[in-house]
């Protein structure tokens, strides 16, 4: 019996000191990834503004420089807290570039990069996805695929650039995309059959079947994770019934079809400007897909009825002179 109380005397102290271990482990994390976000050099930029960054024109990135103190402390944090640490400058700095719908990070030390990460913009998932860590290049464009990007484009690529490959079918539908979350979303079906795939809806189950060619990609409606070639992918808004209609997110089309993405700019006057449709390039399609981006801001008012008090009305009166009301 007394060998039996010393054992569990033991096994208490034990396990006390390790939980007391751990938590001070975490807390030493949450320490370190604070000092880090407190003290990081943040630059922004995006694909509009900055044509010579390499990003498209709905990309953004963030390059996060450490000093030397920081740049040893970021190494030695777990995957989660290096992610943490890039998500939350990430999101943070998001206002700089909004509009975008993708974020790519760099952790710069002594002008040479050494982790690379991606994320999309959604204040309720603060998830990024650490694409590749690459101690000691000194290219500090930030990239979706570096290894394409760094290597001179054939005929087939400048093509493709400048949509002058006779290949290349132009299409433009009827049906209208929306910004939701400051994210694209754009009509599954008509958008899935122009691009030579097709997509298919159980309203019963809510299970959506995405078929491109042979490939078969299964996902639910109104959640955010797709199961793409064995790899769970998170997305900042999830597919969705919109007006009566499948919508998805921009990223995932660009995932699926591996399609480039440009976005139509309209002027309302004077230095200001609207989303008025997004492109979609493929080696045989250029897809033109109209875009609401006032449906977040209105849909509030959907179904009610608007009183406009217009102060003054400039009418005729029966001579045909005007009169002011």
């Amino acid at each position: 019996m007394k060998r039996v109380l010393i054992l569990l005397v033991f096994i208490f102290v034990v396990s006390g000191t390790l939980s007391l271990s751990i938590n001070a482990s975490s807390i030493d994390e949450q320490e370190t990834t604070t000092r880090i976000i407190e003290s990081a050099s943040i630059k922004t930029m995006d694909g509009v503004f900055d044509s010579s960054s390499g990003l498209e024109s709905d990309e953004g990135a963030i390059i996060i420089t450490l000093k030397q103190a920081e740049y040893e402390l970021f190494k030695a944090l777990s995957v989660d807290g290096k992610k943490k640490v890039m998500n939350k400058l990430a999101q943070s700095n998001w206002g700089d570039y909004l509009g975008v719908s993708v974020c790519y990070i760099l952790v710069i030390f002594n002008n040479e990069v050494y982790a690379v990460g991606e994320t999309t913009y959604n204040t309720n998932d603060s998830s990024i996805s650490l694409q590749t860590f690459e101690q000691g290049s000194s290219n500090l464009t930030p990239w979706k695929n570096k290894s394409t990007n760094d290597k001179p484009k054939d005929d087939h690529e400048k093509n493709k650039t400048n949509n002058s490959n006779p290949k290349v079918k132009s299409i433009s539908i009827k049906d209208t995309g929306v910004i939701l979350k400051n994210n694209t979303m754009l009509p599954a079906a008509q958008v899935f059959k122009n691009l030579g795939g097709s997509v298919q809806l159980n309203n019963n189950t809510k299970d959506i079947t995405f078929k491109i060619g042979n490939i078969t990609i299964k996902s639910k409606l109104n959640s955010k994770y797709i199961q793409i070639n064995n790899t769970k992918s998170s997305y900042a808004v999830a597919p969705q019934i919109i007006d009566g209609k499948l919508m998805v997110p921009v990223q995932l089309l660009k995932d699926l079809f591996k399609v480039t993405v440009t976005v139509n700019k309209g002027e309302y006057g004077y230095d200001s400007t609207y989303i008025e449709s997004v492109t979609l390039l493929s080696d045989t399609t250029k897809l033109t897909v109209p875009v609401n981006d006032l449906y977040e801001s209105y849909k509030s008012y959907y179904g009610k009825t608007a009183w406009i008090n217009t102060p003054q009305v400039i009418v005729k009166d029966l001579s045909g002179k005007y009169c002011y009301c």
